[in-house]
C-alpha cells in the first residue's frame, strides 16, 4: 500500500505541473487549434489529478481503490472528439510557426515523461486494481504523446521547407 500510495502522490505533482504548463502556454501557443489543444489538455491533467486524489484518499482511509473505469472511458471519448474537431481547425500559419515548434516539442517530453512514468509505475503496483488504474493512465498520456509527436513533426517538416532545407 506504501508504495503505491507514493506512485500516487508523485502522480498528483506531475499532473498538477502539466496543467499548470498548458495553462501557462495555451495563450502563448499560437493559432486556434493549438489553443484549444493547450485549453482541453489542462482540463485533462485537472481530471487526472482529480482521479488519483480520490484514489489516493480512498487507499489512505479505507486500504482500497476506488471505482474509475467510468471516468477514464469517458475521458477517452472526449479526447477522441477533441482530436477530430482540431484536425479540422488545421490553420496554416500557426502550423509552421517556429514559436509552436518549441513548444509542442515540450508538450511531447511532458507526455513522453508521463507516459514512460506510469508504464514504469504499472510495475511497482502491488495490487491488480493499481494496476489497471495506472495503465489507463499510461495509454492516455501515450494517445497525448502521440498527437503531440505528431503535431510537432508535422512544424518541424513545414519549417524545413518553409527555410529551404529538407533533409529526406
Amino acid at each position: 500500500m506504501e508504495t503505491i500510495l507514493k506512485i500516487f502522490e508523485y502522480a498528483m505533482t506531475m499532473e498538477k505541473q502539466g496543467q499548470q504548463f498548458y495553462l501557462k502556454y495555451k495563450d502563448t501557443v499560437e493559432g486556434e487549434r493549438f489553443q484549444e489543444i493547450f485549453a482541453s489538455l489542462a482540463r485533462v491533467e485537472e481530471e487526472h489529478y482529480a482521479l488519483l486524489k480520490k484514489q489516493y484518499d480512498l487507499m489512505k482511509q479505507e486500504g482500497t481503490l476506488g471505482d474509475f473505469d467510468a471516468e477514464l472511458s469517458h475521458g477517452d471519448e472526449i479526447f477522441e472528439r477533441v482530436l477530430r474537431q482540431e484536425q479540422a481547425m488545421k490553420d496554416p500559419e500557426a502550423d509552421q510557426s517556429l514559436n509552436n515548434l518549441a513548444i509542442m516539442r515540450m508538450a511531447y517530453l511532458i507526455e513522453k515523461d508521463f507516459a514512460d512514468f506510469y508504464k514504469k509505475a504499472v510495475e511497482q503496483a502491488d495490487s491488480l486494481e493499481a494496476k489497471k488504474l495506472l495503465s489507463s493512465l499510461a495509454a492516455w498520456e501515450e494517445k497525448h504523446r502521440q498527437m503531440f509527436y505528431d503535431d510537432y513533426q508535422e512544424l518541424m517538416e513545414a519549417n524545413w521547407g518553409e527555410q529551404g532545407f529538407a533533409p529526406f
